[in-house]
């Protein structure tokens, strides 16, 4: 873990331009019919079967969907009607619902990794909106920390394994990745918003860990598919 009291990691800092912060749906062209607690059957492809809806990209931006949410819906619908079919508890698949929150600048970028819903991101991003100079901002997961801090009017960040190997080190201009940050988290809740709409529940907002999640909405219901 990094050492939170020394601040020496701040000189090394490389300018990192034109920074973005983007909000992310992780979604897939393929869809998981093996056992969920067989290690050996999640690495076998002929586990896997196509979605009628498949993504196109492992990824997708709220800024591509503000106004566009009806295909990832429809997407999601496929997923449920499917795990519905075959009984199993919403935590056997939430994982097709999980987000994630990404900084980019011209020459590169990285994911969050432990944050899936928008309550995992938004305090960080509540916290960058109004920190002073000297604020200071540490997580850490499995594999995993961060370590941020504002100087003059930069946000410095850095990034590491969780054992104190430090393996990013950038700085970003405060103005520019908080005019970014504003629409993100803008067409995020508008994004949520209609989805929850389409599928009749919200299951991006907060993490849930209920073994069941009830779908549905006076078009559409997953349940008793012929």
């Amino acid at each position: 873990m990094f050492d939170t009291e020394d601040f020496g990691w701040c000189d090394r800092s490389i300018l990192a331009p034109e920074p973005s912060v983007d909000i992310t749906f992780l979604t897939s062209d393929r869809y998981y019919v093996g056992d969920p607690n067989d290690p050996l059957q999640l690495s076998d492809p002929n586990c896997y079967v196509s979605l009628a809806r498949a993504a196109l990209t492992d990824m997708i931006s709220v800024s591509d969907l503000r106004e566009n949410e009806a295909d990832l819906a429809f997407y999601y619908r496929d997923i449920i009607e499917r795990e519905v079919s075959i009984n199993r508890t919403f935590e056997q698949f939430s994982h097709y619902f999980w987000m994630r929150l990404q900084f980019s600048w011209t020459w590169g970028g990285f994911l969050f990794p432990w944050y899936d819903s928008w309550s995992d991101m938004e305090p960080l991003l509540t916290w960058m909106a109004v920190a002073e100079d000297g604020a200071e901002w540490f997580d850490i997961e499995q594999g995993w920390e961060m370590q941020i801090c504002l100087r003059a009017g930069q946000f410095h960040l850095r990034q590491g394994d969780g054992e104190g190997d430090e393996q990013l080190n950038i700085k970003i201009d405060r103005d520019t990745i908080l005019k970014s940050t504003e629409t993100a988290k803008k067409n995020c809740v508008h994004v949520i918003g209609e989805l929850s709409r389409y599928l009749g529940t919200d299951v991006w907002t907060r993490r849930t860990y209920r073994q069941r999640v009830v779908f549905g909405t006076d078009a559409w219901s997953p349940y008793n598919k012929t």
